[in-house]
């Protein structure tokens, strides 16, 4: 699974329970019902409207106020996965046979060391504030990369969707762009992280309304053909 998939399924299960956890009162909730409906049937008078309109909105604010602290943690919890998503979403790994950029903020005549796996496309290009060298990929996993004063970093290579940190003491890996294809759009993955969640709400919804048509209901309907059946009989035995 992928991790906008798995972060939307994550998404929606801490919104679901946060929702439980800070639902608002039934009677908030019924009540506003009966307000919008009596904004239907009064649509023709405009006092009782005007009167149903001010009650409405009193309902609103309270139903608002009970709601704010689910929508705050829900934002929180949002963000904080987000920030977590980066990692993996901004970037993606190079594939064996691709060629990077790999920078140092030096300007000393100093040498990059590679790991196996790794090897040197071209001489250091050094610029007034770093020293930059395009190095190739040659074989899928973590490989090392140090300068000859000892700063070492981890560069990640294969097809995986691996954390990604391009900043590593001092260096800076300059990972390609991941990108997101739907048919022959390029999306923003925070986009698609919304379609994730659109998706998996959708799914829950699907699964909740068959629970209650095919449970709830098969219950209910077998507790009532149980009472009438006492009814029946106790009426029999008299």
């Amino acid at each position: 699974m992928s991790p906008l998939l798995a972060a939307g399924a994550l998404l929606v299960a801490i919104w679901w329970l946060i929702l439980r956890r800070f639902a608002p009162p039934d009677r908030l909730q019924r009540r506003s019902q009966g307000q919008i409906l009596e904004l239907l049937l009064y649509a023709d008078s405009p006092g009782l409207t005007a009167r149903v309109l001010a009650d409405l909105t009193g309902t609103s604010w309270r139903l608002l106020l009970a709601l704010s602290p689910a929508s705050l943690l829900s934002l929180l919890l949002t963000v904080l996965i987000l920030l977590g998503l980066r990692g993996f979403c901004d970037w993606r790994p190079p594939v064996p046979g691709e060629r990077l950029l790999v920078s140092a903020a030096t300007v000393e005549p100093v040498q990059l060391r590679l790991g196996p796996g790794l090897r040197l496309d071209s001489q250091p290009l050094r610029t007034p504030s770093a020293t930059f060298w395009r190095v190739v990929a040659e074989s899928p996993g973590r490989h090392e990369i140090w300068l000859d004063h000892g700063q070492h970093a981890q560069l990640q290579v294969g097809p995986s969707w691996a954390y990604l940190r391009p900043r590593q003491a001092g260096f800076t890996i300059h990972y390609p762009h991941r990108q997101f294809w739907w048919q022959e759009r390029q999306l923003d993955w925070p986009l698609g992280l919304g379609l994730s969640c659109l998706f998996w709400l959708g799914l829950a919804l699907a699964f909740n309304s068959c629970w209650w048509i095919l449970v709830r209901q098969d219950g209910r309907s077998t507790s009532r053909n149980n009472k009438n059946g006492g009814i029946i009989g106790s009426t029999a035995q008299g």
